[in-house]
């Protein structure tokens, strides 16, 4: 089935001069009117305000100042690690569904799109650098829709079982040698089940970047809290073991997942990263809903003449939206 696009945006203005939808740092030959400027600091003589010419006692030439208007780049960095595969809820599906819809979100906004698979390590087989033919993401997408299903892991240097590319989330550690050098915008998409302080170094490692941090969340079963013996398997690793359960386990175990959330939130918090939290199947309009939420970089405002005068072409001016 078609999985529609979002609506996304950034809350920060690109520097690069690809032309694109995004509001830029600077001024250009496209986008919005931003304000007005001398034609001595802005030799644009087609854009020769008048207006302001007349209105002005020192008699001086105003142009017109354009707003640039850029392309970005953005990277969905996905966490295939054991715990994302061997769910029932459809955690690879939603990532699948993620993908497909990032496609069509970023081809609509002429931007450039790529993607990072990762586990003990990235896995080339399921990542791609970003570029601007879109399409060649939606078969990964298909292929990420199917890794898990059997309670196995696909192909590829991720795909080892009791190995070490599913025992963990070490190849995160490496996403900024795959980012862009310009800012860029990057979804991590994972259950976050990973120590904190694992998570503190990829997110230290992706400051350039507006991070935005997709927890996928399963129902969990409830931990059974009877007198007897129980089978627990690792989501990670794959290890077995059979605890002798009791109630005052049962309850420790829950509080663990609990104070786990905790952390991982407050690190989230002192990063200055927004999570949203995301569980299957894959609705569109909740990221539509939270990119709307950031609101918009507040426009910049205009430069002054050396001279210090009144602008006169402030009553003009206008702010720049996105």
């Amino acid at each position: 089935m078609r999985v529609p696009a979002y609506d996304y945006r950034i809350d920060w203005r690109p520097a690069n001069r690809y032309p694109g939808d995004h509001v830029a740092a600077a001024a250009g030959d496209g986008g919005a009117f931003r304000g007005e400027r001398l034609l001595t600091d802005l030799a644009h003589f087609r854009r020769l305000a008048i207006r302001s010419r007349l209105r002005d006692p020192l008699s001086r030439w105003w142009v017109h100042e354009i707003q640039q208007r850029s392309a970005i780049d953005l990277v969905v960095c996905a966490d295939v690690s054991g715990s994302m595969r061997v769910g029932r809820s459809g955690q690879m599906a939603l990532v699948g569904d993620l993908v497909e819809s990032s496609v069509r979100a970023v081809h609509r906004n002429g931007d450039r799109i790529g993607f990072v698979a990762a586990a003990a390590a990235i896995d080339p087989a399921l990542s791609s650098p970003p570029a601007r033919a879109a399409g060649r993401l939606l078969p990964i997408a298909s292929r990420l829709r199917t890794l898990g299903n059997d309670g196995t892991a696909g192909t590829g240097s991720a795909g080892k079982r009791n190995g070490t590319a599913l025992d963990s989330i070490d190849g995160m550690g490496d996403l900024w040698r795959l980012l862009p050098a310009r800012r860029s915008l990057v979804l991590i998409v994972s259950d976050f089940l990973a120590p904190p302080a694992q998570w503190e170094r990829i997110f230290a490692t992706l400051a350039a970047h507006q991070v935005v941090p997709l927890i996928v969340e399963e129902a969990v079963d409830p931990v059974p809290v009877r007198w007897g013996l129980a089978h627990l398997t690792d989501a990670e690793t794959g290890a077995s073991r059979v605890l002798w359960m009791r109630p005052a386990l049962g309850r420790r175990i829950a509080r663990e997942r609990i104070d786990h959330g905790e952390r991982i939130s407050a690190l989230m918090a002192r990063h200055h990263l927004r999570p949203l939290r995301l569980r299957p199947p894959f609705d569109p309009s909740q990221l539509t809903a939270y990119f709307l939420a950031l609101g918009s970089p507040r426009p910049r405002e205009r430069r002054s003449d050396a001279g210090g005068g009144r602008d006169p072409g402030a009553a003009s001016r206008r702010p720049v939206r996105p």
